[in-house]
């Protein structure tokens, strides 16, 4: 598929990575002993991102960084993988880091945020904080599957980058005066909902209180997003 799309080399040679998964819930559930990914399927399945790990070190990846919020869980997205049998050290010849960026903080956690400004202004939010992988990286992945969602009404590369605000910022029970670096749920409220602002010093939400915002603003975010954190490669496209 990659050498379809014209290879890999000409998007991460030499450079950094950062690679969008989905993980997004507690991934060791288990039939008779064996991770048993169909009861949790909107995870991605594992082999997906270890060949796609390995054909960007074929094709001379720098650093490969996997990024993920697992929602539920609070265990570091590394230990996640390693229930679902995924194993990021088998590439010992390659740069690989997980991270888990459910907070603002995650992954050398002196660096931050970092602002994205949506171009044309933004529908839901002028400009987003995001964890600052999404900035100190050459090319950006959203490494998905196709699956449904109850307001988007299909998951793809697009709909994935909802996932990359933190929830530290954005989540239900984000901190008011600053970020809440121990965030549970997810962005119900603040990013896709506007019931509530994230902390003081982030972006003001654009028409918070509008019934079209309840009934849309998951879709509205992904446009957002998209717009200010555009992706370089996708592996499915609405």
């Amino acid at each position: 598929m990659f050498d379809q799309l014209g290879g890999l080399k000409r998007i991460v040679n030499g450079k950094t990575v950062a690679i969008k998964s989905i993980a997004r819930d507690r991934p060791a559930y288990r039939l008779r002993g064996t991770c048993h990914w169909a009861i949790r399927h909107y995870n991605e399945p594992p082999q997906v991102l270890t060949a796609t790990v390995h054909l960007m070190g074929k094709a001379g990846a720098k650093r490969i960084r996997i990024v993920e919020k697992p929602m539920v869980v609070s265990i570091p997205a590394e230990e996640s993988l390693l229930q679902a049998d995924w194993d990021p050290r088998q590439n010992r010849k390659r740069r690989v880091e997980c991270g888990s960026l459910r907070t603002q903080t995650s992954l050398e956690a002196a660096r931050g945020t970092c602002v994205w400004l949506c171009p044309f202004g933004g529908y839901l939010f002028p400009a987003y904080e995001l964890n600052h992988s999404y900035s100190d990286c050459d090319a950006f992945v959203s490494l998905t599957k196709m699956k449904e969602h109850e307001t988007t009404g299909f998951t793809a590369s697009m709909k994935n980058c909802f996932g990359i605000t933190p929830c530290s910022i954005y989540g239900g029970n984000a901190g008011v005066d600053e970020p809440n670096e121990d965030p549970k749920g997810g962005r119900g409220y603040t990013a896709r909902g506007g019931k509530r602002q994230p902390f003081e010093d982030c972006a003001r939400g654009i028409n918070p209180t509008s019934p079209a915002r309840r009934l849309s603003g998951c879709r509205r975010a992904v446009v957002d997003l998209i717009a200010a954190r555009p992706v370089d490669l996708g592996n499915c496209d609405e």
